[in-house]
């Protein structure tokens, strides 16, 4: 298969691509869910810091459709679930940029972690229940600097993964709730990763990718309020969140992908081992 998107923002040079990340203001409107991908220049759409000029802006990646995978994943959610839900979808970019971070090349986690400052934090301020994105825009501008150290890369994304879940442990929202929204998050995103025609967009694939692990995460972290629930419904609900999660086995995107209806039945499985946590606690 022919990867697309991804190169995209790779054609950016580190210094254009962070400065392009600066000061994001998300253009007239409401946002809604929709691809933030690449910069914007022309509109001023930017995110994590950076400190050189101006860099070029960068096309959109050929997934246009993009973030809206993501409709409907949001309805029906109180204030706080609705908060906990966005910030766990973007601690799922800082997962998934950590899982990157395995390679020689820390561009491409950078590049993730600014992604998910830009698509989440900047495009939905009022759903961040005051999370302070400082120490993820500093691990996006580590990573994409000309001499980017890996163990302060690493500290920074350590420290941003704990604010997010400091905020969310404040908002004492169901794990299951939150994984549940993840799979749908991921299951949407995944629809728009085949372009056919042997073209995949990989940065759809990663984003994919971080919400379905983004749902393990959620399920792991509220463990001990779930098992009060049910010790039973908790081990089989993670049973099938981890099977879910392990079909993409990584952020890259294989030679052949899963078929859209695997990846659907999977989730659907999950889900309803879910559901028996999701009125408890």
């Amino acid at each position: 298969m022919i990867r697309n998107g991804q190169f995209l923002w790779r054609s950016l040079t580190a210094m254009s691509l962070a400065s392009s990340l600066a000061a994001c203001v998300p253009a007239g409107g409401e946002p809604g869910e929709r691809n933030l991908t690449a910069p914007q220049g022309a509109d001023g759409e930017a995110g994590a810091g950076g400190d050189a000029s101006p860099g070029p802006t960068a096309p959109a990646p050929s997934g246009e459709s993009g973030e809206a995978g993501l409709a409907g994943v949001m309805d029906g959610l109180g204030d706080a679930e609705r908060a906990a839900v966005r910030l766990q979808q973007l601690k799922g970019f800082f997962i998934a940029a950590d899982a990157l971070m395995r390679g020689s090349d820390l561009a491409p986690a950078g590049v993730l972690i600014g992604q998910g400052v830009l698509e989440v934090y900047h495009a939905f301020p009022n759903d961040m229940a005051g999370y302070d994105p400082t120490r993820a825009e500093a691990a996006s501008r580590i990573g994409l600097g000309r001499n980017p150290s890996r163990p302060a890369m690493a500290d920074a994304l350590r420290d941003a993964m704990a604010g997010v879940d400091a905020q969310i442990a404040s908002l004492d929202v169901n794990g299951a709730v939150i994984a549940g929204r993840m799979i749908e998050a991921s299951e949407g995103l995944y629809r728009h990763v085949d372009l056919g025609d042997g073209l995949v967009d990989e940065t759809e694939y990663q984003h994919s990718f971080a919400a379905a692990i983004a749902a393990r995460d959620a399920l792991v972290r509220d463990e001990r309020r779930l098992r009060r629930i049910s010790p039973a419904a908790y081990a089989e609900a993670l049973r099938e969140v981890e099977a879910f999660a392990a079909l993409w086995n990584g952020p890259d995107a294989p030679a052949d992908l899963l078929p859209l209806g695997h990846v659907l039945a999977q989730g659907s499985r999950a889900q309803l081992a879910l559901s028996a946590l999701q009125s408890g606690g």
